[in-house]
């Protein structure tokens, strides 16, 4: 059974210092939807929605990302996200909450299976996928990310964990903070990175999508070669990186080539794309 993903993160709409407005934002959006399969594509967001937590950071995204949703004809139910640390809401010192996240995801999917208070780890047992969605921050602290692997290891109980080979379904998890870090002075992984690889190894899960480091990464790791693979900032410009997003194609639960797109104002379509497809392994 083949599938699509596509991958986006980092969005931190209500960024008074945004590069692009709305309807830019919303034009790249139908250019990335109208390369996919929309009734069978899954769109990822890793985390970042706002900036800051920013309460009309949310309202906006709301509105782009459920307009685009709707204009193509994505069901509801193939959105999939996870908070970043970006999406901690601080109200007062001591007082720290995803409730702002959990509302726009509640509204984004029409459900509470992307809701995470309370709940550092949600399974999503979609008809043709399984989906771990980690939230990395759920510690609270945004200057790091940790897994709560006590949690994912409950849940993933529920995955007989099968030989990936002889299964049609993909397993696919979905964190904000990256696993592995990329320069010296980057102290903001997922610290117990170790742990959580090697249970997903466990449960046959093939990939590991996320965002933070607003960077494009890719790589395999252990025995099964899971495909760990990070998406550089849909929203914030970073200075010396590309704001991309990343559609994702596979087939018999493995993900086999990837498209990397730019976001740019130099082509009418507000996209451009930076890299050939990455051959499967």
């Amino acid at each position: 059974m083949s599938f699509e993903l596509v991958h986006l993160s980092d969005l931190h709409f209500g960024n008074p210092r945004a590069h692009l407005t709305g309807n830019q934002v919303s034009k790249a959006l139908d250019t990335i939807f109208s390369q996919v399969s929309e009734k069978n594509a899954f769109l990822i967001i890793s985390g970042d929605v706002t900036l800051q937590g920013r309460a009309e950071g949310y309202e906006e995204a709301f509105d782009v990302i459920s307009a685009a949703v709707e204009r193509h004809g994505i069901p509801r139910s193939n959105v999939l996200a996870c908070p970043g640390n970006h999406d901690i809401v601080i109200e007062q010192p001591g007082k720290r909450h995803f409730s702002s996240f959990d509302a726009w995801s509640s509204r984004i999917r029409a459900d509470t299976q992307c809701t995470f208070a309370g709940s550092s780890v949600r399974l999503v047992q979609h008809q043709s996928a399984d989906f771990l969605l980690l939230n990395t921050a759920y510690h609270l602290d945004h200057t790091k990310g940790l897994a709560d692997l006590r949690e994912a290891e409950r849940l993933l109980k529920i995955l007989a964990p099968k030989p990936r080979e002889s299964e049609n379904r993909p397993r696919i998890a979905i964190a904000h903070h990256h696993m592995i870090p990329v320069s010296e002075d980057d102290t903001s992984t997922t610290r117990n990175a170790y742990g959580l690889l090697s249970l997903l190894e466990k449960y046959n899960f093939s990939a590991l999508l996320h965002g933070h480091q607003h960077a494009m990464q890719n790589l395999f790791i252990g025995d099964k070669k899971m495909r760990i693979s990070g998406i550089g900032s849909f929203g914030f410009l970073t200075a010396g990186f590309m704001n991309t997003a990343a559609i994702y194609r596979g087939n018999q639960g493995i993900i086999e080539t990837i498209e990397y797109l730019g976001l740019t104002l130099d082509t009418d379509s507000g996209v451009v794309s930076i890299s050939p497809t990455t051959a499967k392994v």
